[in-house]
C-alpha cells in the first residue's frame, strides 16, 4: 500500500461489523486500518476485532440454535418468577410486573431478525441489547426486593450470568469488551443504591471482585471468538476446496451424482442429470435409471470404489426409454460409518461423462446410392475387368442424377430473382454441381452489381445519403456486425452494418444479409420485423439491410421481469405472436424456414405487448438448391445438429425451436441451462434429446408441456405444422 492513495474518512466514521477499508493486505490477509497522518503503510488488525460481513453471517447463523435454546429456558424462568410472586402476597407486586416483562425483553433475539431481515449486525445488536435489558429488568427486581438472601443471590446471578453472554456467543472483541463493561459499571451502581436503599454493604473488595470476574469473562470471550474465527476459516478453506473439486469434476463430467451408502440412494443430483434423463433421481436408486442386467456391474462397480477410483461404462434409460451411453467416476468416502445416519450421508461421488465417438477416428457420413448409378458402377467395373473401354462417362451420370436426390419433386425451383441473390454467396460459388457456375465466375462485386439492379426494378432500393448513420448508436452488436439506430426520412429505423474483417469474412456475412433481402422483401407480417428496404454498393463491397426499429426489449429480458403469475397472459400473447409469425412464414410459395428461432431473435414491443421475429441471416426458402441450415446448439432441432446427406431445410425445425421457445416463455427460463454443447451433440446422434425440466407452479404448464411434447418429438416427420399448433 506505499502507493496507495489515502483515504479521508476519519476512524470515528467506523462502526461496529463494518471493515475499516475493504481491501485487504496482500500479505497476510488481514484488513487494513485507517493510516495515522502523514503514514501510508498497512496495518492489519486481528479479524477478531474487526469482523467481516460474512463471519458475522455464519456467526449468527451458527447461534440461532442456541439463541433459542437460551430464550426458551429464560421465558420459562422469568414466567414462572412472575407468576409465583402474584400468587404470593407478601412480595410487591411490581416485581411481578418486572418479571414478565423481563420474559417479554427474551423474545426480542428470536423475533426482531425475522421483522427487519436476516442483517447480522442487526442480531448480534440484539442480542446484547437483549441481554442488557434483561440484566436491568433483574438488577430493578434485586432492588425492589425486600429479602437480603434474595437481593445476595440475585447480584451473584447476574453478576457472572450476563457477563458470559458474549463468550457463549462467540461475540467479536470489541462489542463483549463494551457490553462487560458496562455491566461492571451497573453492578457498581447497583451495589451503590442497594446500599442506600436498604443498608446493604458495599466494600472495595466487592468491586474488586467484579472487575476480576468481568476481566475473566473479557478474556473467555476474546478466547471464544478466536476460536470461532478457527472454525470459520477451517470451513472457508473446505468450502473453497469443495468448489475447486466441483468445478474440476464439471470440466470433465457432465453431471455429478451425490450416493448414499445404503443401496446407492441418490442423495443430490445435477440439474443436468434431471434435463437428460427427463426426471428427477432425488430419493430413487440410481439403478433405476439403468437396464436390469446393468445393475450388478453397479453394484460391484460401487464396492470396488470403496478400495480405489473405479470406472463403470454402463447405459442409463431416459423416461422414454431411450438409452445414453455413458461413463460412470465412482470415488467413495471412506470416512462414512455405517450408523443410523448413513442414508443420509453421501458415501460415493459419482461423475457422469456421456461417451462419445473415439478420438482421432474421422467418421463419414453414409451416402445412400440410387438403383441406376449402382447399375452404372456395375457396368463400368465389369468393363475395367474385361479390359474394354468405359461404355458409361462420369458426365453421362452426372446428367442422370438430381440437384438433391432425397428432395420430393413438389419442391420448387430456385427463381431467376432466387439465383441473384444466391450468387452472392461465396459458398454457393465454390459449388461444382451449380448450373450458373459452369458458364463463367461471378465476382462479389457483379453479384452485388445484379443484386442493385434488381433493388431498382422492385424499389426497395435505397441510398445511403438518405440514411443519418452514427457509428455511436449502436442498437445491437454481433459476430458479423453491428445494428445502428438511424432515421429515414423521419421514420425511426434499424440498419444491419458489416463489421471491417477480412475478404473471406466479409463475403460470407454479405451473403448472410443478402439472405435476409431476399426473404424480407416479399414478407409482410405484423409478427415480423418491417423490411423498408436496403443499400447496395458494389464498388465498395457494402451492403446496407434497413428496417424497422422496435422499440423494445429481447424476449427474455421481457419474460424475466414480466415473470409473475397475474403476466402469464401477457405471455401467452407474445407465444401466439411467434406462432402466427411462423405460420404466415410456412404458408407461403417457397415455404420460408427461419431457422435460427431463440429468444434474442425475438423482440417485445411493451407498450401492447406484441413480438416481432428478427434476423432472417440463416433463413431458408425452401427449394431444391437449398444450402443445409444452421442455428443455435440448444435451440436447434436434432437434424440440423446431426446432418446427413438427405438433411433438407423443413418448417419442422421451426417447430422444434417453437417448444424450446414456449418452454422459455411459460418457464421463464431458457432451455437447456447447465447442459454441454458436448453433450447435446452426443445425444443427437444416439437419438434422443435431453428433457426441459419444468417449474412446480406456473400458469399454463400443463397446456405447455403437452404442446412441448409435440414440438419437441426427435422425428421430424412426427411433429405437428404450426397450423395445428
Amino acid at each position: 500500500f506505499a502507493s496507495a492513495s489515502r483515504t479521508s474518512q476519519p476512524p470515528s466514521a467506523i462502526r461496529f461489523g463494518q471493515r475499516p477499508n475493504p481491501r485487504a493486505c496482500p500479505a497476510c490477509q488481514g484488513l487494513r486500518s485507517w493510516p495515522r497522518k502523514g503514514e501510508m503503510a498497512c496495518h492489519c488488525r486481528c479479524p477478531s476485532v474487526w469482523p467481516s460481513h460474512a463471519y458475522l453471517c455464519w456467526l449468527t447463523k451458527v447461534n440461532t440454535p442456541p439463541v433459542r435454546i437460551i430464550t426458551a429456558t429464560l421465558v420459562f424462568h422469568t414466567v414462572f418468577m412472575g407468576v409465583n410472586t402474584l400468587i404470593d402476597g407478601r412480595t410487591d407486586s411490581r416485581l411481578a410486573w418486572l418479571f414478565l416483562g423481563s420474559a417479554t425483553i427474551c423474545v426480542l433475539p428470536v423475533v426482531v431478525p425475522k421483522v427487519c431481515g436476516q442483517r447480522p449486525q442487526l442480531q448480534i445488536a440484539v442480542y446484547l441489547l437483549a441481554a442488557a435489558l434483561y440484566c436491568v429488568s433483574n438488577l430493578a427486581v434485586i432492588v425492589l426486593s425486600g429479602d437480603l438472601a434474595y437481593r445476595m443471590r440475585g447480584s451473584a446471578f447476574v453478576t457472572y450470568g450476563t457477563k458470559a453472554v458474549p463468550a457463549i456467543l462467540g461475540i467479536p472483541l470489541i462489542p463483549s469488551g463494551w457490553f462487560i463493561l458496562g455491566s461492571l459499571l451497573l453492578d457498581a451502581a447497583i451495589m451503590e443504591v442497594s446500599g442506600r436503599l436498604h443498608g446493604d454493604p458495599s466494600y472495595l473488595r466487592m468491586h474488586l471482585t467484579n472487575s476480576s470476574i468481568a476481566l475473566m469473562w473479557f478474556g473467555i470471550a476474546w478466547l471464544a471468538s478466536s476460536r470461532m474465527h478457527l472454525i470459520f476459516n477451517a470451513q472457508g478453506a473446505l468450502a473453497a476446496e469443495k468448489k475447486l473439486m466441483e468445478s474440476i469434476i464439471d470440466m470433465l463430467c457432465d453431471a455429478v451424482v451425490w450416493l448414499s451408502e445404503d443401496s446407492a440412494l441418490v442423495l443430490h443430483a445435477d440439474l443436468r442429470l434431471h434435463q437428460m434423463l427427463g426426471r428427477s433421481l432425488v430419493g430413487e436408486y440410481l439403478g433405476a435409471a439403468l437396464p436390469e442386467e446393468e445393475q450388478q456391474r453397479l453394484k460391484d462397480c460401487l464396492a470396488r470404489a470403496k478400495m480405489e477410483p473405479a470406472q463403470l461404462p454402463t447405459t442409463l434409460l431416459t423416461s422414454k426409454g431411450q438409452k445414453i451411453p455413458v461413463e460412470l467416476f465412482i470415488v467413495a468416502n471412506r470416512d462414512v460409518k455405517t450408523t443410523g445416519q448413513a442414508s443420509t450421508v453421501p458415501a460415493f461421488l459419482v461423475g457422469l461423462r456421456v461417451a462419445s465417438e473415439q478420438q482421432g477416428m474421422e467418421t463419414f457420413q453414409e451416402v445412400s446410392i440410387r438403383r441406376e448409378h449402382r447399375a452404372l458402377l456395375e457396368q463400368s467395373q465389369a468393363a475395367l475387368e474385361a479390359g474394354s473401354p468405359l461404355p458409361i462417362l462420369i458426365d453421362d451420370m452426372r446428367s442422370t442424377m438430381s440437384p438433391v436426390q432425397s428432395v420430393p419433386q413438389s419442391i420448387p425451383e430456385t427463381t431467376g430473382t432466387g439465383r441473384v441473390f444466391e450468387q452472392v454467396d461465396v459458398r454457393r460459388r465454390q459449388l461444382p454441381d451449380i448450373a450458373e457456375q459452369q458458364e463463367k465466375s461471378v465476382t462479389t462485386s457483379d453479384a452485388l452489381e445484379k443484386v442493385k439492379v434488381l433493388g431498382q426494378q422492385e424499389h426497395w432500393l435505397l441510398s445511403a445519403r438518405d440514411l443519418n448513420l452514427d457509428d455511436a448508436s449502436v442498437l445491437g452488436e454481433g459476430s458479423f456486425g453491428r445494428v445502428l439506430g438511424s432515421w429515414l426520412h423521419g421514420s425511426a429505423v434499424a440498419v444491419k452494418t458489416l463489421k471491417h474483417r477480412s475478404d473471406r469474412k466479409t463475403a460470407s456475412d454479405l451473403a448472410s444479409i443478402s439472405n435476409e433481402i431476399r426473404i424480407l422483401r416479399h414478407v409482410r407480417h405484423p409478427n415480423v420485423v418491417l423490411f423498408h428496404g436496403a443499400c447496395v454498393e458494389p464498388t465498395k463491397g457494402r451492403m446496407l439491410l434497413v428496417v424497422e426499429q422496435v422499440r423494445g426489449p429481447e424476449l427474455f429480458d421481457y419474460i424475466t421481469s414480466h415473470s409473475g403469475d397475474r403476466d402469464a397472459r401477457c405471455r401467452l400473447q407474445l407465444l401466439l405472436d411467434v406462432a402466427c409469425a411462423l405460420r404466415f412464414l410456412h404458408a407461403q410459395d417457397p415455404k420460408v424456414v427461419h431457422g435460427d428461432l431463440k429468444c434474442s431473435n425475438v423482440l417485445v414491443e411493451p407498450a401492447m405487448p406484441r413480438a416481432k421475429l428478427v434476423d432472417f441471416g440463416l433463413s431458408r426458402l425452401v427449394t431444391r438448391n437449398t444450402l443445409p441450415m444452421g442455428g443455435t446448439l440448444t435451440w436447434a432441432p436434432p437434424e440440423n445438429i446431426v446432418r446427413s446427406s438427405e438433411h433438407v431445410p423443413r418448417p419442422s425445425a421451426d417447430v422444434f425451436c417453437f417448444g424450446r421457445l414456449a418452454f422459455a416463455i411459460i418457464a421463464c427460463k431458457k432451455p437447456l441451462q447447465g447442459i454441454r454443447q458436448r453433450v447435446i451433440v452426443e445425444m443427437a446422434k444416439k437419438r434422443a434429446t435431453p428433457m426441459l425440466i419444468w417449474p412446480v407452479d406456473k400458469p399454463l404448464k400443463s397446456e405447455c408441456m403437452q404442446l412441448c411434447e409435440k414440438a419437441l418429438c426427435f422425428t421430424p416427420e412426427n411433429r405437428p405444422s404450426m397450423t395445428e399448433l
